[in-house]
C-alpha cells in the first residue's frame, strides 16, 4: 500500500468555541484526530464527530481525517465509507477525493482511483500527490504513456518528490530505457538516501547493463534497508542462480517466497536452483567416485610382479610356495573384492549426509512458512476483532 500523504490545509478547528475547558478538550481531540497514531486518531475523530455546531465542510474534514486513519490501519471499507460521507457533506472537498483515490488504489480498483484523482486534480490542479496517485494507477494498468506524463507533471510541481522519481524510473526500466531510469533513481536517492526501493531499482538497471556484481551490491543495500523487500530478494537470488551460487540463490528465493508465496518467477527460479544444485552435487559425486576407482586401479597395476624361479631350479620351484615381491612379505594379502568398494562406501556416507542436510533445510523452510501462516492468521484475527469493535462502537453511537 502506498504511504499516506497528510491532507494539506484541512482545518477541523474553525467551529471550536474559545475560552472553555470543552474548547481545550476539543482542540486536543482535533490534534489527535490529525495525528500519526491510527488507532488514537480513529478514536479522537469519532469523539470529534459528536461535537455540535460544526459546518458541513468542517465535519467533512473530520470524516476525511478518520478515513486516512482507517486506511493507515488497513480498514479500507471503513475508510471508503468515511470518504463517501465527507464528499456527501462537501462535494468540492478535494482532500476527500484524494484520500478516496488512495482507498480505491489499495483495493486495486484502478479505474475508480483514476476517476477520483482526476476529480481531485480538477479541484486542485497544483496537487503533485494527485498526479502521482493517478500515475500509479495508470502504471498498474500498463498505460505507461499516461503514467509517465503524470509522474513528470508531479515532479514538475514538486521537484523533491523521491517517490514520483522512483516510480517514473520503474517505467523507464520496463521500457528498457536504463540511462533515464538511472538518472531518476539517483535523483531520488539524493533526496532520500534511505529509499530502499530506489536501490532495488538500481539493481534492476545494472542487471540490464549486465553488471551483475554492481546489481548484487545495489540489491544488497536495498535488503539492508528493507529486509522484506520481495523484489530485491528475488532479483538478487536470480543473479546468484545465474552465477551458479546455488546456496545463496536458494536462501534469497526462500525468503522472497515467504513474502509472496507462489510468485511465478521466484518459484520457477527456486525450483531451477534446487534442480541445478542437485545436478552439481551428483556430478561432483560421480567425479569423486571416478577418481577413487582410478586411484584404486592405479595402485593395483603398479604392484611389482612376483619373481619367477630361476630356469635351473624349475623342478624345485613347482613344489615351493610363490615368492613375494621385495618389501611385501610383512603385508597382509589383498582382499578378493575390488579395492574401490571401500571408497564407494565412504562416498555413499557423504551423500547420505548431504541428503540429510538438504532435508533439514527443507523442513526448516516449511516450518518457517507454517509459522508465518500462523502469524498471518493471528493478524487477520486481530483485524477482525478491531473491525468488530469498530462496528459495535458505531452501533453504540447510533443508539446514543
Amino acid at each position: 500500500m502506498r504511504g499516506l500523504v497528510l491532507v494539506a490545509g484541512l482545518s477541523v478547528f474553525g467551529y471550536l468555541p474559545a475560552g472553555s475547558a470543552a474548547a481545550d478538550d476539543n482542540q486536543n481531540l482535533a490534534r489527535t484526530c490529525a495525528g500519526p497514531d491510527a488507532n488514537q486518531a480513529i478514536s479522537a475523530c469519532t469523539d470529534l464527530l459528536k461535537v455540535e455546531g460544526q459546518t458541513s465542510a468542517e465535519k467533512a474534514g473530520v470524516f476525511t481525517y478518520r478515513a486516512m486513519a482507517y486506511l493507515k490501519a488497513r480498514h479500507v471499507f471503513y475508510a471508503m465509507s468515511d470518504c463517501d460521507s465527507a464528499i456527501e457533506l462537501n462535494p468540492d472537498a478535494f482532500e476527500a477525493f484524494r484520500v478516496r483515490a488512495q482507498v480505491q488504489y489499495a483495493i486495486e480498483d484502478d479505474d475508480r482511483a483514476i476517476a477520483d484523482d482526476t476529480k481531485a486534480i480538477a479541484l486542485n490542479p497544483t496537487s503533485a500527490e494527485a498526479f502521482k496517485g493517478r500515475a500509479d494507477a495508470y502504471a498498474r494498468k500498463g498505460d505507461n504513456d499516461r503514467a509517465l506524463a503524470d509522474y513528470t507533471k508531479a515532479i514538475g510541481l514538486k521537484r523533491e518528490f523521491p517517490e514520483a522519481l522512483n516510480n517514473r524510473a520503474n517505467i523507464y526500466v520496463q521500457e528498457g530505457r536504463s540511462d533515464n531510469a538511472l538518472g531518476d533513481y539517483e535523483d531520488a536517492l539524493a533526496i532520500n538516501p534511505d529509499l530502499a526501493v530506489a536501490y532495488n531499482g538500481l539493481g534492476a538497471v545494472y542487471t540490464l547493463k549486465h553488471d551483475e556484481a554492481r546489481a548484487i551490491a545495489e540489491y544488497s543495500r536495498a535488503i539492508s534497508l528493507d529486509p522484506n523487500l520481495f523484489e530485491a530478494l528475488s532479483g538478487r537470488g536470480q543473479l546468484y542462480l545465474a552465477k551458479h551460487d546455488y546456496d545463496r540463490a536458494i536462501a534469497d528465493l526462500t525468503r522472497a517466497l515467504a513474502i509472496k508465496r507462489g510468485e511465478p518467477n521466484a518459484a520457477r527460479a527456486f525450483l531451477q536452483a534446487q534442480h541445478e544444485r542437485a545436478q552439481a552435487l551428483q556430478q561432483a559425486q560421480d567425479e569423486r567416485t571416478r577418481q577413487a576407482i582410478l586411484r584404486a586401479l592405479s595402485g593395483r597395476t603398479q604392484q611389482p610382479p612376483r619373481a619367477d624361479p630361476p630356469p635351473s631350479a624349475a623342478s624345485e620351484a613347482q613344489d615351493a610356495p610363490p615368492q613375494q615381491a621385495p618389501g611385501q612379505a610383512d603385508k597382509q594379502p589383498r582382499p578378493a573384492y575390488n579395492p574401490a568398494d571401500e571408497a564407494w562406501r565412504e562416498q555413499q556416507e557423504l551423500d547420505a549426509q548431504a541428503r540429510d542436510r538438504e532435508n533439514r533445510e527443507f523442513n526448516e523452510m516449511n516450518n518457517r512458512a507454517e509459522e508465518e501462516d500462523r502469524e498471518a492468521d493471528r493478524q487477520r484475527q486481530m483485524q477482525d476483532d478491531q473491525e468488530r469493535w469498530a462496528r459495535e462502537q458505531q452501533e453504540r453511537e447510533r443508539q446514543e
